[in-house]
């Protein structure tokens, strides 16, 4: 059971409760509770907040859990894989609230030469957080407007190693990626009438630009993060396991 009490060598973890007043909307872990499988493949993931369900249908497209890691892996060996969620898509309004996206996972290829989109929109509404092909950087695209943040600390991502990946947009529209809870020099800032939606996990418009890597969470909030709570985020995320 994930719980805030079980981190006893921890403490600062242990009192840190991404729900506390921080507006967590959207968060997914690679529990097997959140998880409906067949046999190790996902046909849902199911949000921890309110319930929202990211689902697949068809068997080809359905990424898979690893029991060892409590890691679920997305493939484009063969048939791309996602998952949606069909009824509820998540819109952040960024000159109300402002925003927070984090990741926790790896790319098999983070030079594959192709983009790779953690999560976005599933429709025509081009809003997607994803790795950038023609940079290698990473990059947000919102209601069509895209920022690209060049990468300085780390200057490049090692394969197969997890990273926690978060960027957070005030109201203003000013951005700044984290990686490992460390800010990279390059800060962007959106137009703040551009809004973010998330109703897919992994690519966008269902096959496009999906993911080639493991994710192991993902929390997204209705505010910018203060420092303390950035701190807390990047060491709860990355904790050891989920018990």
């Amino acid at each position: 059971m994930l719980g805030l009490g079980n981190f006893s060598s921890k403490p600062d973890i242990a009192r840190w409760d991404p729900e506390n007043g921080l507006s967590l909307t959207i968060w997914l872990t690679a529990r097997e509770a959140d998880l409906t499988l067949v046999s190790t493949a996902i046909t849902t993931w199911t949000d921890r907040v309110s319930g929202l369900a990211y689902t697949q249908s068809t068997a080809a497209r359905k990424p898979v859990w690893n029991s060892s890691d409590q890691t679920i892996t997305f493939t484009i060996s063969g048939t791309a894989d996602y998952l949606q969620e069909a009824s509820t898509p998540v819109v952040l309004d960024t000159s109300a609230t402002g925003y927070t996206l984090a990741w926790y996972g790896t790319s098999t290829d983070w030079n594959s030469g192709a983009d790779q989109v953690f999560f976005g929109d599933a429709g025509a509404n081009n809003d997607f957080f994803f790795l950038d092909a023609d940079t290698n950087d990473l990059a947000l695209k919102a209601d069509g407007q895209t920022r690209t943040f060049s990468l300085d600390n780390p200057g490049t991502l090692t394969n197969d190693t997890l990273y926690h990946i978060m960027v957070v947009v005030q109201t203003n529209g000013a951005a700044i990626l984290y990686i490992d809870n460390v800010a990279q020099e390059d800060t962007e800032t959106f137009t703040n009438t551009k809004d973010f939606e998330i109703d897919q996990i992994s690519g966008k418009n269902s096959a496009s630009k999906t993911f080639d890597g493991k994710y192991k969470e993902i929390m997204v909030f209705r505010s910018p993060l203060s420092a303390s709570d950035r701190k807390g985020c990047y060491e709860y995320m990355t904790r050891p396991s989920y018990t």
